[in-house]
């Protein structure tokens, strides 16, 4: 489970001790990790505040996903990730710390 994905990231090595997280657990959108992750109905997931931002400012009054541009509307189209959630706050409380990407600093 969780816990066996998390103990097995503890073990990994990463060149010069330095830990970066998957990508997978990053928001596309501001490739910074993900606090309030949410999936969309096409199965893509991004930081909540960054996709409403995203489709407010991009798409006025006919929403399109980032990653498909199909219709998605943020009312009824974006569900929480409880999942991700879950994972990410584990890998805090439990210690393991990583490094922003490179292109996510100074974002938030």
């Amino acid at each position: 489970g969780v816990q066996d994905v998390a103990h097995g990231m503890q073990n990994v090595h990463f060149p010069e001790g330095r830990r970066t997280l998957p990508a997978h657990l990053c928001c596309p959108l501001t490739k910074a990790p993900m606090n309030d992750p949410v999936t969309t109905r096409y199965g893509n997931t991004y930081e909540r505040a960054a996709i409403e931002a995203y489709l407010k400012a991009h798409n006025g009054r006919d929403p399109m996903a980032p990653a498909t541009s199909a219709p998605l509307d943020p009312r009824t189209d974006l569900y929480p990730n409880h999942v991700g959630r879950a994972f990410l706050r584990f890998l805090r409380t439990n210690g393991l710390q990583w490094d922003q990407p490179a292109e996510a600093q100074g974002k938030g």
